[in-house]
Order: structure tokens, then C-alpha cells, then sequence
């Protein structure tokens, strides 16, 4: 004989598991929702570590590169990729000077990862003093990587993923307006970074940051490739 007292138990014990479920379901949903900036939080921190591997890349190929015998001047970044000839200078004639070449740093070009700026490529430079981080502009330019035009929140995030204490302002301050010339081989302390004068200890020595270009509300990463105080 059929127990129907203990049918209709586990019919109300299905329905209250589908109720469950579907409460839960509701709640991942709408925190999905309300915490979407968790969310781009973490898209953000994964670009911002593609882009932290890109540098690493550069930075290691150009330390090899000048193991291997390829002196500051002669660093060549040149590429097709770039649409344009303005880092093609007598040295790139040699490949073994080739950031972008597989006989000289074998890195590969790359576009900054979506979305982290406004696509704007990198910038290669040699005229600019980074001396925020030591409180003096008496260095030697150093040969460095910049990325303009990032948002305000991903400039943060990128100090805060470099665990960054900053106790100043949102972000540092570039001292003069940055005038970024592409890198021919040649070193001249045309342009600095930061200001000496009230630069935060904690973070002297930093070799990669996110700034603001004073009185503009530009911001810029930069990372120095080869400190040649």
C-alpha cells in the first residue's frame, strides 16, 4: 500500500530545496549586481598583472641585452608594430639591438591590455630624471617605459597592486609638464619626475609607479628600465 503521507513529504522536501536554491540564486544575482566594482576589481588587477609581466619582460631583456655586450646607447626599439619609424636609429641596423627581435631581446611587441588606458601604445624614453623616489634631480636620465592617459581608479589600483604606501595626495605628482621624446640612443635630462622636496619616503626608490602630471589631471605609469645614476 502506498504511503502517500511520505509522497507528499518528499514533494514538500523538493519544493523547499528549490526554494533554497532559487533564494540563493537570487542573492549571487543581485550582489552580481551591487558588486560589479568587485568585479572590475579583479578584471583590473589581472590587466594590471599582464601588464606588470610585460615589463618585467622588457626590463630582463634589456639587462641581458647589455650582458651580452649592447651598450645603453644602442638600445633599439624599433618595430613594425608601432606604425611609424621614430625609434628606428643607426644602432637598429644590428639586430642583436633589437628589443623586439629574436636575435637581440626576443620580447614581443604588445598593445597595453584593454581597457587599463585609452589604447594610447608605450612610450620608450631617454629624457627624463626619475628622481621622485631618491629627493634629488642630480641623476643621470634613466631609460624608461611610460604609459599615458589612465583613468584615475587604475592609476591607484596599479600603486596599490605595487603595495605602494603613498600617504600623500590620490596618487604622485610629476614635477614638470612631461615631454616624453622617443628613444634614439641618446640620454639628455630634458624632463623629471616628482619633486624632492616633499616626496613621501616610502617611495624613494620605487621603479615603477603611477603618476599625475602636476596640474592636469593626466596620469601616467612609468618603470625604469635601466637606473643610470
Amino acid at each position: 500500500m502506498k504511503d502517500n503521507n511520505a509522497s507528499s513529504g518528499n514533494v514538500l522536501f523538493l519544493i523547499l530545496i528549490a526554494v533554497v536554491l532559487f533564494a540563493a540564486l537570487s542573492y549571487a544575482v543581485t550582489q552580481s549586481s551591487r558588486g560589479g566594482g568587485n568585479a572590475d576589481s579583479e578584471t583590473t588587477q589581472l590587466k594590471i598583472a599582464e601588464m606588470m609581466n610585460y615589463v618585467t619582460a622588457i626590463r630582463t631583456a634589456v639587462m641581458r641585452m647589455k650582458i651580452n655586450g649592447v651598450a645603453d646607447e644602442s638600445l633599439c626599439f624599433d618595430a613594425d608594430q608601432w606604425g611609424h619609424t621614430d625609434y628606428n636609429f643607426a644602432a637598429c641596423s644590428d639586430n642583436d639591438n633589437r628589443v623586439f627581435h629574436p636575435d637581440g631581446g626576443g620580447v614581443s611587441w604588445r598593445e597595453p591590455p584593454a581597457g587599463i588606458n585609452d589604447g594610447t601604445p608605450w612610450e620608450f624614453a631617454g629624457n627624463v630624471v626619475v628622481e621622485y623616489w631618491s629627493g634629488t634631480f642630480t641623476g643621470e636620465p634613466e631609460l624608461a617605459m611610460f604609459l599615458p592617459n589612465i583613468p584615475l581608479d587604475v592609476c591607484r589600483a596599479m600603486n596599490n597592486y605595487l603595495e605602494i604606501d603613498y600617504s600623500g595626495a590620490d596618487v604622485p605628482n610629476g614635477l614638470n609638464s612631461l615631454g616624453i621624446t622617443r628613444f634614439t640612443g641618446t640620454y639628455n635630462d630634458t624632463d623629471g619626475i616628482g619633486n624632492a622636496a616633499t616626496a613621501d619616503p616610502s617611495l624613494w626608490d620605487q621603479k615603477d609607479f603611477c603618476f599625475e602630471e602636476i596640474g592636469t589631471g593626466d596620469y601616467f605609469f612609468v618603470s625604469v628600465l635601466l637606473d643610470r645614476d
